[in-house]
C-alpha cells in the first residue's frame, strides 16, 4: 500500500499557501490607496484631513459590495465548473461577471460625482464641520478609481484560478510604488491638496489594473478562462449574485459598521476619535487582507473539493486555515500589546496629530483583543458560502457587523453618566465593539448546532463539524486514494483498482479500463512531469458513485492537456503514436480536463454494467 496521509497533506498545504499568497495580494491591493494616503495625509496635513479620509471609507465599502458579490460568487461557480469538466460555461460565467462589474461600477462613480453634496452629508460631514470640505474634494478624486478596483479584484479571479500567482504580485508592487511617488509630490507640490492625493490614487489603480490586463494579453492562448463577447448572457448572473451574496452582505454591513462609527466619533467636540478610528481602520485593512486571503483561499479549495464530494480534503483544508489564522492571529495581538509597537503605529498615520496620539492607542490595544472572534467569523462566513450556504453565510456579518455592535456599543454608552471626558467617551466605543466581536465565538457554535438540526442521518463528529449531509462523498470502503513518487508506485495502485474492482463484483471490463487509466495517465505524469528535476506531487482518486466509477488525478507538473494533444495529431500520423491515451479516451465514458489554480485536473469516468451489485 502506498503511503497517502503525510504526501496528501503536502500536497494540500501546498496549494493552500499559495492560494494565499494570490488573494493575499489581491485583497491587499484594493486596500493599498486608503492605507498610503493615511501615510501621507497624516505627515503632512491636519487631522481634519485625515477624518475625512475615515468618513469616505463607507464609499469604498459599498463600491466593494458590488465587486465582491461579483467577484466572490463567480469563483465557486467556475471552480464547480472546472470539477465538472465544463470549461466553456464556466469562460462564459467569468466574462458575464467581468462587463457586470464593470458597468454597474461606472454608474456608481457616475451617480456619485453628480450627487457628491449629499453624499458627503450622509457620510457624516456636515457643512460647516472642519472635515465637510477635505471629505467632498477626497471623494471627488478617489471614486474615479473604483472601476480600476474592480477590475483588479474580478480579474483577480481568473488569475487565480490560472495560476498567475506572480502576476498578482507585480500588480501589487506597481499600485504602490506609483502612489507613493505620486502621492509624494502631490505633498510637496501641492500642499493640503486632498483632491489631487485621492486622484493620484485613482490612477495608481489604472496602472495596477494595466498589469493584470497584459497578463491576459501575453497568456491569452493558454487561458481556461478567456474573456469572450461573443454569446455573452447575463442569465447565469443570478447563481452567481446568490453565491456571491454574502460577500456582498459583508461589505454592506463593514460600510454601516463604519458609517455608524463615524457619525459616533464625529458627534464628539473635535475630530480625535474620527482620527483614532482611522488609525484602527488602516491596521484593520492590512489584517483584513491576511485573513480574508486565507478565508478566500480556504473558500476555493473547498469549493473544488466540494464538487468531488471529498469529505478527506474538505477537512484538511479546514484544519490548514484554522491553524494558518490562529498562528498569525496570536501573533498579531501579542505584537498590539507592546506599548512600543502601538506608539510606532499610531506615529506612523498620525505624525505630528499628538491630540489623537491616546486614543489611538486605545484603540489598537481593543482592536487586538477583538481580532479572534473576528478571524474566526471570516473563516467560518467562507466555509459557509463555500458548502452552499449563503444565506447562514449573510447571517453571521450581519450578527457580528449589525447585531451584536448595536447592542455592545448602544448597551455600553447608556451606562457612561453624563458630562464624562471625551476619551472615556471614546474608549469605551472601542472596548464595546471588540467585546462584540469576540461574542461571535459563542454564536458561532451555536449556528452549527441549528444548521445540523436539519441534517438527517447518523453521522460523525467530524461531519457534524464541518456541517455535511449523512449522503454526502462515499464510505471509505468505495473510495481509494494514493500519491504515488514513481512508475512502480502508479502500477501497485493500479493493481489495487483492479482488485478492488472485483472485489465488489464491478465487472473486469471496468476494472481493466479503470486500472488501464490509472497505470497509462499516472504514468505520463511521472515521465513527463518529474524529469524536470524539481520536486512534484501526483494525487490519484478512485470513487464509486452513481453507478460509475471516476479516476481523478491532479498533479502540479507543467501543464499537460492529454485530450488537446489527442485532437492536435494529424490524420497521417502514425495510428500507435500515443496509443494508449487513444485507447483510454476510446474505452472511458467520459474524460475531461482543466488547469485550475496552476494544476492538471484530469477526471475519468467508466460507466458501471446494470448487473453489477448496488
Amino acid at each position: 500500500m502506498i503511503e497517502k496521509r503525510q504526501l496528501q497533506t503536502t500536497l494540500t498545504g501546498k496549494v493552500f499557501f499559495l492560494t494565499i499568497v494570490a488573494f493575499f495580494l489581491s485583497t491587499l491591493t484594493t486596500s493599498l490607496g486608503g492605507v498610503i494616503d493615511n501615510f501621507v495625509v497624516g505627515h503632512t496635513m491636519t487631522s481634519a484631513e485625515v477624518g475625512s479620509i475615515s468618513l469616505t471609507s463607507p464609499v469604498w465599502f459599498f463600491t466593494a459590495l458590488l465587486y465582491n458579490t461579483l467577484s466572490s460568487g463567480c469563483r465557486p461557480v467556475c471552480a464547480n465548473e472546472f470539477s465538472k469538466g465544463n470549461k466553456e460555461r464556466a469562460c462564459r460565467v467569468y466574462s458575464a461577471t467581468l462587463a457586470a462589474g464593470l458597468g454597474l461600477t461606472f454608474i456608481l462613480v457616475l451617480l456619485t460625482l453628480i450627487f457628491r453634496d449629499p453624499v458627503t452629508r450622509l457620510l457624516g460631514a456636515k457643512p460647516g464641520m472642519d472635515v465637510y470640505e477635505p471629505c467632498k474634494a477626497y471623494l471627488t478624486g478617489i471614486v474615479i478609481g473604483f472601476p480600476a478596483v474592480a477590475l483588479i479584484c474580478i480579474l483577480s479571479v481568473g488569475i487565480s484560478l490560472e495560476g498567475g500567482r506572480r502576476w498578482t504580485v507585480w500588480s501589487a508592487i506597481v499600485v504602490t510604488v506609483s502612489n507613493i511617488v505620486m502621492d509624494l509630490l502631490t505633498a510637496h507640490f501641492l500642499k493640503g491638496n486632498i483632491f489631487c492625493m485621492g486622484l493620484t490614487t485613482s490612477l495608481s489603480y489604472y496602472a495596477g489594473a494595466a498589469v493584470l490586463a497584459v497578463f491576459y494579453i501575453k497568456k491569452r492562448n493558454e487561458l481556461m478562462l478567456k474573456p469572450v463577447l461573443r454569446g455573452l448572457s447575463f442569465r447565469t448572473m443570478g447563481g452567481v449574485v446568490y453565491r456571491g451574496m454574502p460577500h456582498g452582505v459583508s461589505r454592506l454591513t463593514t460600510s454601516w459598521r463604519s458609517a455608524y462609527l463615524n457619525h459616533l466619533f464625529a458627534a464628539s467636540v473635535t475630530a480625535v476619535g474620527l482620527a483614532a478610528y482611522n488609525v484602527q481602520v488602516q491596521i484593520n485593512y492590512l489584517t483584513n487582507a491576511l485573513f480574508m486571503g486565507t478565508a478566500q483561499a480556504l473558500s476555493l479549495l473547498v469549493c473544488v473539493y466540494y464538487a468531488e464530494e471529498n469529505r478527506a480534503g474538505i477537512r484538511r483544508t479546514v484544519l490548514i486555515a484554522l491553524a494558518f489564522d490562529m498562528f498569525f492571529g496570536l501573533a498579531i495581538m501579542l505584537l498590539l500589546q507592546n506599548e512600543n509597537v502601538r506608539a510606532l503605529i499610531t506615529t506612523f498615520y498620525l505624525g505630528s496629530n499628538t491630540e489623537s496620539f491616546m486614543a489611538a492607542d486605545v484603540a489598537l490595544t481593543f482592536f487586538a483583543l477583538g481580532l479572534p472572534g473576528q478571524v474566526v467569523a471570516i473563516l467560518f462566513a467562507n466555509y459557509l458560502q463555500s458548502t452552499g450556504r449563503p444565506v447562514w453565510s449573510a447571517a453571521v456579518y450581519v450578527l457580528s457587523d449589525m447585531v451584536l455592535l448595536i447592542a455592545f456599543v448602544s448597551a455600553g454608552q447608556a451606562r457612561l453618566p453624563g458630562n464624562i471626558e471625551e476619551t472615556i467617551t471614546i474608549g469605551a466605543a472601542f472596548r464595546d465593539v471588540s467585546f462584540a466581536q469576540l461574542f461571535m465565538l459563542i454564536v458561532i457554535p451555536v449556528i452549527i448546532i441549528l444548521i445540523n438540526l436539519g441534517i438527517r442521518g447518523r453521522r460523525s463528529a467530524w461531519d457534524m463539524f464541518l456541517m455535511l449531509p449523512g449522503d454526502f462523498g462515499v464510505p471509505k470502503e468505495q473510495e481509494l486514494t494514493a500519491m504515488p513518487k514513481n512508475k512502480e508506485e502508479v502500477t501497485r495502485f493500479s493493481e489495487e483498482i483492479y482488485d478492488f474492482c472485483i472485489r465488489q463484483n464491478l465487472g473486469r471490463k471496468a476494472a481493466y479500463i479503470t486500472a488501464l487509466a490509472a497505470e497509462e495517465m499516472g504514468t505520463i505524469v511521472i515521465d513527463k512531469g518529474f524529469s524536470d528535476g524539481k520536486r512534484h506531487m501526483l494525487e490519484m482518486r478512485l470513487v464509486r458513485k452513481n453507478n460509475a466509477l471516476i479516476l481523478r488525478m491532479r498533479d502540479d507538473c507543467a501543464l499537460y492537456d492529454p485530450i488537446k494533444q489527442i485532437a492536435e495529431i494529424p490524420d497521417n500520423e502514425d495510428l500507435t503514436a500515443s496509443i494508449g491515451i487513444r485507447m483510454i479516451m476510446k474505452l472511458a465514458s467520459d474524460v475531461s480536463y482543466t488547469s485550475s489554480l496552476k494544476l492538471n485536473n484530469l477526471m475519468i469516468r467508466v460507466d458501471l454494467p446494470e448487473s453489477a451489485a448496488a
